[in-house]
């Protein structure tokens, strides 16, 4: 059995064996559908900080508008469009933005290793507004 991260990481190899057409949307999908067909995200009410694919459901897509916000435009704020519009916007191309999409995953779990949940919490509420 692989974990979550491996799975992604052979993703980013070669994307085409796991989805298609290739695009964000498709990975996303993909992605989702194995998180949940695996039963690998449990109820809200059990959340597992020790758990990769519960903290990525939870707060990947903030992690990503952090980094945005922190790499590409100090002014951008949380809006409603989805992950794969936020980056194709961002990239102007498909293929960039599925490159993309693996490097912030790669990144994103290298600040889940050395970071704790207090981080992760904190992280969503400044990206949400919440933090005053």
């Amino acid at each position: 059995m692989f974990s979550f991260e491996e799975l992604i990481n052979g993703m980013a190899k070669r994307p085409q064996m796991y989805v298609h057409p290739l695009n964000v949307s498709s990975i996303e999908n993909f992605v989702g559908g194995f998180l949940v067909g695996t039963g690998k995200i449990p109820p809200i009410s059990k959340f597992d900080f020790n758990s990769p694919e519960c903290v990525y459901a939870s707060f990947f897509g903030l992690w990503v508008v952090q980094w945005i916000i922190d790499n590409i435009n100090s002014e951008y704020k949380l809006c409603s469009e989805l992950l794969p519009e936020i980056l194709l916007k961002i990239t102007k191309d498909e293929d960039e933005a599925v490159k993309l999409y693996f490097s912030l995953c790669e990144k994103f779990f290298e600040c889940y290793h050395n970071n704790d949940e207090a981080y992760f919490d904190a992280l969503a509420r400044k990206v949400r507004g919440w933090d005053g």
